[in-house]
């Protein structure tokens, strides 16, 4: 059994990748090209604000035509 302690949570990721987890999020929710858009939405979000991010601010990078419903229930679900 292999366990990680983060600020007394347990947590174990399931995918190789962390990025993964944005396959299955789009998948999840029907957003067939959900992982690049996140990924390039982390990216604007990091350089506007200069380093660490929140949901938030990551969500709010992504363009209506690349994902109404994806940014809809991703910050229901993260951001609120």
């Amino acid at each position: 059994m292999k366990t990680f302690d983060f600020f007394d949570t347990l947590m174990t990721r399931l995918v190789a990748d962390p990025r993964d987890v944005f396959t299955l999020v789009g998948q999840s929710i029907g957003v067939e090209n959900f992982r690049q858009t996140r990924v390039e939405a982390e990216l604007k979000a990091r350089r506007l604000h200069k380093g660490e991010v929140t949901f938030q601010q990551i969500y709010s990078q992504i363009d209506l035509d690349d994902g109404v419903r994806a940014r809809h229930a991703l910050c229901r679900k993260n951001c609120g």
